[in-house]
């Protein structure tokens, strides 16, 4: 799934991210996989993560 939907673009704000080791090897070969960064697909899971999660709350 492609979201093609952008809010209004804000400025990036950086945060630090506490992860397990398991979890950040599998994103980073699933992101190699992918060519892309590691961050960037994280970024996108999160914002389809959201996406569902408000789908979900508009309908119940």
């Amino acid at each position: 799934m492609t979201l093609k939907c952008h809010p209004k673009r804000t400025e990036a704000k950086s945060i630090t991210i506490r992860m397990d080791q398991d979890p950040l090897e599998r994103l980073q070969t699933l992101a190699d996989k992918k060519q892309k960064g590691y961050q960037t697909l994280l970024k996108q899971f999160v914002i389809e993560r959201l996406y569902e999660e408000e789908k979900w709350d508009r309908q119940s």
